[in-house]
């Protein structure tokens, strides 16, 4: 499970932070007006080489575009099917990182 230390504002979206990665962790903004959000996820020193996440804050009847930075892998999905953990992320090395980009398609 990934843990959620707390939430800043920033403007007018809203940003988790995150603890010093020690298993995995991810940090989720959401721009509510653009219906955008980006997720910055860390693989650090753990044997699990997968992490399935639930995403925040989308519309559940808007269809999103879902963007992998690394994995250069897109696709679409509902808000609901994102916020019911759509979201899959792997890396087969400890201490990786993905950057995810989810907007309104």
């Amino acid at each position: 499970m990934l843990r959620e230390s707390g939430s800043a504002s920033l403007g007018k979206g809203v940003a988790r932070a995150l603890h010093p990665p020690n298993q995995w962790e991810a940090l989720q903004f959401y721009h509510p007006s653009l219906h955008r959000s980006v997720i910055f996820c860390f693989r650090a020193r753990t044997a699990e080489k997968r992490k399935t996440l639930r995403v925040r804050g989308l519309c559940a009847d808007h269809v999103y575009q879902v963007g992998h930075e690394d994995a250069n892998k897109t696709y679409q999905a509902t808000g609901q099917a994102l916020s019911r953990e759509e979201v899959t992320v792997g890396f087969p090395e400890m201490n990786s990182s993905e950057i995810i980009w989810i907007e309104k398609a």
